[in-house]
Parts: C-alpha cells; sequence; structure tokens
C-alpha cells in the first residue's frame, strides 16, 4: 500500500494532493486519486460525510495520526493559510514514515479509522474485559478515566495560544514505565480504615486503588486554577485513581467514601524502540508513532486506561503549576501537552520558563518571536 495526503479546498471538489516520494499536484476531485492508496485527508468527519467519502476505504480523516494535520501545522511552523502544496507534500511524508513505521515494528496489516485503532489491534495481544466484577467497579473505572484536563485561567487580551509538549518518544516511555492493575478488584471496608491518607501512602505501592471522593475546599487557589476536578471529562467525576486522590490531597480537603483494591499490579510487557542517537529521539514520526501506541492502550474502558491517563494528568497538571506560579495562563493539558496562552510581551520569558522544564516548543512560536 502506497500512503499520500489530499487537501481538499474550502467550496467544491478541488484541491491538492501528493503521495510520499512524489510531487503534489492539483486535482478536480477524488477520482484524480489512485486507487491504491491511503489518503489522509484535511476533512473531519462531517467534512468527509459532505463529500460523500466518509466510508471510502481510502480515506482518513485529519485525525488520522490522533493531532489534526491542522494542529501539527501549527507545530512545524506551516501556516495553515500558507503554501498548500508544500504542506501535502511534507504530510504525505510523515504519514508514509508513521505508517511504515507501525507495519514494521509492530507488525500492523491493516489501517483503520485511526492510527491508534490500528496499533491496538497489532499490539494489544490481551483482550480488555467487558465487565471487571461489578458494575459499580466498571462505573469507578469509566468515571475514573479522564484523557483531557481543562483549566479555570484567566486569559490576557491580546494572548494567543501555544502547546507545547514533552518529546513525545520520551513521554511515551514514560507512560509505559508505570505498572497497571490486574483485573480484579474487590471494595475495601471503609469503616476499618481510620486514615485514608495514610492507607494509601502504606498500600498503594502494592495495590492499585479506586476512590470515591468529594472534594469539599482547595486550599491552594493555583492548584483550584489548574486542575478542578472532572473539568475535561465527558461526565461529573467523583471518583479517582488513588495515585490522584493522593495528589489532590496535597491541596485540598478530600472526603474518600468508598474504596476498590486491585489485587495487585502487572507489566503490559510492551516496549518501544531504543534510539542511542539524537535523530530518533527527535523524529516527528516516531515520536507520533510512540504516542499513538500508548493512547491507544488507553482508548478503551479499562483499569490500563485509567492508570495511564491518571498519570499523564498527574505529570502534567506539576508541570502547569510551576508555570502558573511563575506567571503563565495554562488553557489546558493533555497526553503530555500543555496549551499555554501567551501574550507577545511574555513571548521570551514564557519561552525560558518552558525549557527549563524540558518542553518543546512549536515552531510557529519560535517564528512569531523571530517576526517581532
Amino acid at each position: 500500500m502506497r500512503f499520500g495526503c489530499v487537501y481538499f479546498d474550502d467550496f467544491g471538489s478541488e484541491g491538492w494532493a501528493c503521495i510520499a516520494s512524489e510531487e503534489p499536484r492539483r486535482i478536480t476531485g477524488s477520482q484524480d486519486l489512485a486507487s491504491d492508496v491511503m489518503w489522509v485527508t484535511n476533512l473531519d468527519w462531517e467534512g468527509m460525510r459532505q463529500k460523500s467519502i466518509l466510508d471510502h476505504p481510502r480515506f482518513r480523516a485529519d485525525n488520522f495520526l490522533r493531532s489534526r494535520l491542522s494542529s501539527l501545522s501549527l507545530e512545524l511552523d506551516m501556516s495553515n493559510d500558507g503554501d498548500v502544496a508544500t504542506r501535502v507534500q511534507v504530510f504525505a511524508e510523515i504519514i508514509d514514515r508513521v505508517c511504515r513505521l507501525a507495519e514494521s515494528i509492530f507488525g500492523v496489516t491493516e489501517f483503520k479509522k485511526d492510527l491508534p485503532s490500528s496499533l491496538r489491534e497489532a499490539i494489544l495481544t490481551e483482550r480488555d474485559l467487558r465487565s471487571y466484577g461489578s458494575p459499580v467497579v466498571d462505573y469507578a473505572i469509566e468515571h475514573a478515566t479522564q484523557s483531557y484536563q481543562k483549566c479555570e485561567t484567566p486569559i490576557q487580551k491580546g494572548s494567543k495560544f501555544y502547546t507545547w509538549r514533552f518529546p513525545r518518544l520520551d513521554y511515551a516511555e514514560y507512560i509505559f514505565g508505570f505498572q497497571i492493575p490486574t483485573s480484579r478488584w474487590t471494595r475495601v471496608d471503609i469503616e476499618t480504615v481510620p486514615d485514608v491518607k495514610q492507607y494509601l501512602n502504606e498500600h498503594l505501592n502494592d495495590y492499585p486503588m479506586l476512590c470515591k471522593i468529594v472534594i469539599s475546599s482547595i486550599k491552594n487557589p493555583t492548584f483550584a486554577k489548574i486542575m478542578p476536578l472532572g473539568f475535561g471529562a465527558r461526565q461529573q467525576r467523583v471518583w479517582a485513581t488513588g495515585q490522584e486522590v493522593l495528589h489532590y490531597m496535597r491541596y485540598s480537603d478530600v472526603a474518600v467514601s468508598n474504596i476498590f483494591r486491585s489485587d495487585g499490579y502487572r507489566e503490559l510487557n510492551l516496549r518501544l524502540p531504543s534510539f542511542d542517537n539524537m535523530t530518533g529521539k527527535i523524529s516527528i514520526s516516531m515520536g507520533i508513532l510512540s504516542e499513538c501506541c500508548w493512547k491507544a492502550l488507553s482508548a478503551k474502558l479499562s483499569p490500563r486506561a485509567a492508570w495511564y491517563t491518571s498519570w499523564d494528568r498527574i505529570s502534567c497538571c506539576k508541570t502547569a503549576m510551576t508555570l502558573a506560579e511563575a506567571g503563565i495562563s495554562v488553557v489546558s493539558y493533555s497526553t503530555g501537552s500543555l496549551t499555554l496562552a501567551i501574550h507577545p510581551n511574555q513571548y521570551e520569558y514564557t519561552f525560558e520558563q518552558c525549557l527549563k522544564l524540558g518542553l518543546t516548543p512549536p515552531l510557529n512560536m519560535i517564528a512569531h518571536m523571530n517576526a517581532m
């Protein structure tokens, strides 16, 4: 199979298309696109439906690589209003390399609607259970899982939004370094636990726990803005992983009314390729692939998903707290990245603070700084 990228014009069926290793060209419609190519488009699901290609096996939406092409354009400083021909050529090469790596490293044989779904089927040798013991446990796991955290941060007028991130490959290795719970859960008799915080500190390293919580007061005003419980989740949350509860207890009054405890931890037995050179570490293709790997394993209801997204939120929250305390507006965070609202007069200061924390800058911010 070959891989390519197609950018349809805003109106009509024309656009720009490019197959990896070839030159970009104008097309008059989908009839001009080779039938042996998987085409990643610049369209979302609604756009594909309007062009009548939603269910076509040759075409994929703009979030095939998990990050939308428009977001990657900003990260790589390719303006969404700029040279479309260059953009489709660059993305055709990235898509081709990512898919070839997925085939060679993880044995992907079929590319589904997006790359995480394709990877999940190839690398997940175990089947997630339909239930983990009872409807209450299933509910707890579902409500402890949250992939995206929004913040209650005031934004200065004139600020622009930029997404800084930890290097994708390093961050995927960090997430995969955490053990995940086994599948058997039992209820802890909360009446026999006089001090929940002490109980978690003593047993959490050996037994994963899910806690039903109520936060009555957040003592740290910065934390109150950076990690309001459930802001960004699909539903109101009352359950959290044990490690997240301890994180909240550092800054808040937390009441715990119910605890489920797993039998223990286990290894996932998945390792990403190691690189001894900087080129492999900073490769955009390998970075996207590794990010899609851990997101593939946290996409559906499972204790694994709850744990990976929990550690992601805690890690990003710690970085967001440092930035917020330094006077930088954090809008949201997820998947090892933080979206910041930065006023032009704060560019250099924010740049220095973020680099100190190991974050990598979006190239469009560097371009904006150089243009000032």
